[in-house]
């Protein structure tokens, strides 16, 4: 069909030259008559494509008549006019139904463009933010949603953890926001409304803080009584003495559980520690250890660089403490204990490590060591005792601290716990563990230039 056209075009052409040529020949001058034929011809293709040109235009839904090769090519062009508006029909389609899927949504969805525009938001989300579409399309986000955390947040780039607000409006509601980078700069925002699971989560944990404290006071008066007992074991009678020392090692575990307890409510319930100071890293280490090795007897290596740190003098010796006991427990007597206080390998965190050369975790379990009362070996873990707390409060406690906990464990080689600090603690070094602070400078999130010089 094609060659067929083209032949059909050139045998035209060649006809237009012959008939003009022979009235050339006719009035003595071919030439002439040669070029008005091809004029001629020329006239009839240059008529052709505007026709081509008014259709493309939009000057007419029909496809214009042409004959030859231009019918044929209008035809082409025609099908593949039509394949296109298909293509685009079903395109439209698809975007028609994702929107009504997204807007049927129970969490809100915000799509902003590179210039921090917003382009398109559901109906949930219309409705968490009070964002009415058209008037606030086209809008800044940081006009809709005017608070410093929020600007702050969405320019760092750094979304691994949600950001968490309360509208204006409506300060009783908790809103999460997560963040997810796509294309060139555009970002989509996953807004979710978290007000009832967090009522739950503060119910749950006044719940055990007020059921700690009521244990406290009966768990105290039972030790009081077994201590006695301990004090005159001998004077008693002896069928009495492994129960005594069954009901005082519980006690003394129960008691342990509910002061882990009340511990981790309080992290919980504060988000900032109230005892800021600067911290002697190297005396705090070389304490933590003087206290453990009264308990254990082990080979504890330390390697430390002399960079104090700001933070609760408290909360980190309590979390240094909770990994080195935890080291001691699962480590062979014959295997040494490192703690390593220095930089990350990038340089861009302070990092407190507590490595061991015990049996190693699973891959399996290192996601979950965190979680409360969760335990690699229930059998093993009630022959060494701890309450399955230890790792919870070192998390929280690293949550406070502006860093996070990290594990990293080979079965058979050991493990690696390092608690990551952010710069902006890390100051030049001082003497005294518990030198405090004025004005609370750690947190401005500014890294002191002398840190610089000291990695």
């Amino acid at each position: 069909m094609r060659g067929q056209a083209w032949r059909l075009e050139a045998r035209r052409l060649v006809v237009v030259a012959c008939v003009g040529a022979l009235i050339g020949f006719i009035f003595g001058e071919i030439g002439w008559g040669l070029s008005i034929g091809l004029a001629i011809y020329s006239s009839w293709i240059v008529l052709q494509v505007r026709r081509v040109d008014n259709w493309f235009a939009g000057a007419s839904d029909d496809i214009p008549e042409a004959v030859g090769v231009w019918g044929d090519l209008l035809d082409k062009i025609y099908r593949l006019q039509k394949r296109e508006r298909a293509a685009q029909d079903d395109l439209r389609a698809t975007i028609k139904r994702v929107q009504e899927s997204v807007d049927a949504l129970a969490d809100g969805v915000m799509l902003v463009n590179k210039h921090s525009d917003l382009e398109w938001c559901n109906r949930a989300a219309r409705r968490l933010l009070g964002i009415q579409l058209g008037r606030d399309i086209g809008q800044p986000v940081f006009n809709l949603i005017r608070d410093p955390r929020f600007k702050t947040y969405f320019d760092q780039k750094e979304y691994d953890e949600a950001l968490g607000l309360s509208m204006p409006n409506r300060p009783e509601q908790l809103l999460q926001l997560h963040f997810t980078e796509f294309g060139r700069n555009d970002r989509m925002i996953i807004v979710r409304d978290v007000t009832r699971i967090s009522k739950l989560e503060r119910m749950r944990s006044d719940f055990v803080a007020n059921v700690s404290h009521e244990l406290k006071t009966p768990i105290t008066v039972l030790r009081g009584y077994l201590e006695q007992m301990v004090d005159y074991y001998d004077e008693l009678p002896e069928r009495w003495h492994p129960a005594i020392s069954q009901m005082n090692g519980q006690a003394l575990r129960m008691n342990a559980l509910i002061t882990d307890l009340l511990t981790l409510s309080r992290l919980e319930s504060e988000h900032t520690p109230k005892d800021q100071a600067l911290i002697n890293m190297q005396e705090l280490i070389a304490a933590v250890k003087e206290d453990v090795l009264l308990v254990h007897e082990r080979e504890i290596n330390i390697e430390t660089a002399d960079i104090a740190l700001v933070g609760s003098p408290t909360e980190v010796r309590s979390a240094l403490t909770n990994l080195m006991v935890n080291a001691v427990k699962y480590t062979a007597e014959d295997k040494p204990i490192t703690v390593k206080w220095r930089p990350s390998t990038d340089g861009a965190t302070m990092d407190l490590q507590v490595i061991d050369r015990g049996e190693g975790i699973s891959p399996e379990h290192l996601s979950r060591l965190t979680e409360r009362f969760y335990r690699v070996d229930a059998g093993r873990s009630s022959q060494t005792g701890g309450t399955g707390l230890g790792l919870a409060i070192v998390k929280h406690i690293m949550l406070r601290h502006d860093g996070r906990l990290i594990i990293d464990s080979e079965i058979g080689r050991g493990s690696r716990f390092t608690c990551r600090f952010p710069l902006f603690r890390l100051r030049a070094p001082e003497s005294g563990i518990d030198t405090p602070m004025k004005g609370l400078e750690s947190l401005n999130k500014k890294v002191d230039p002398s840190i610089k010089s000291l990695f």
